[in-house]
């Protein structure tokens, strides 16, 4: 998901946030804790988010929204990131600055990992599928891991 947010003030980051490059995590310079982070797991595939109470210049408080890479380049490099934050390792909670890069919207997609083809685990049973053409080809239901392999290879040696 791409949260849309406007920049967070660098200055105002930099005043109220620590940096520890070790644990990759923002220390509150009050408190001295780390920033809250919003940790949700949808599947495969873990988020961190930070929700930063802000006070702005009419003095009315805001919750800031963004993601927690976001706020780490920010603090580290001091501009705010004009496109996507990305993590190399693709765990998305570790935000140390070694693991942060920035890549555009299409190169971030493209660091997905999705099934593609071969075999994959359903309850008990194991799928065997192919990509042929842009299409996924259903070959079966198999009880064991080397059964659906040995389908999978069969039915790509045949579409060769």
């Amino acid at each position: 998901m791409r949260l849309k947010t406007i920049p967070f003030p660098a200055a105002d980051l930099l005043e109220r946030f620590d940096y520890d490059p070790l644990r990759g995590v923002l220390i509150n310079k009050r408190t001295n804790k780390p920033t809250n982070k919003k940790i949700r797991n949808r599947g495969s595939y873990i988020s961190a988010t930070s929700i930063i109470k802000y006070t702005d210049s009419q003095g009315l408080k805001k919750y800031y929204n963004t993601t927690y890479g976001r706020l780490v380049y920010t603090w580290v490099t001091g501009a705010w990131p004009d496109c996507d934050v990305d993590h190399k390792d693709r765990d998305q909670t570790n935000n140390r600055f070694w693991n942060l890069r920035l890549v555009t919207r299409r190169g971030n997609c493209q660091n997905r990992t999705t099934f593609r083809g071969g075999v994959q685990k359903i309850r008990d049973k194991w799928r065997a599928r192919i990509r042929w053409n842009g299409k996924q080809k259903h070959i079966g239901m198999f009880l064991t891991r080397e059964e659906a392999e040995q389908a999978y290879l069969k039915a790509a040696d045949r579409m060769r």
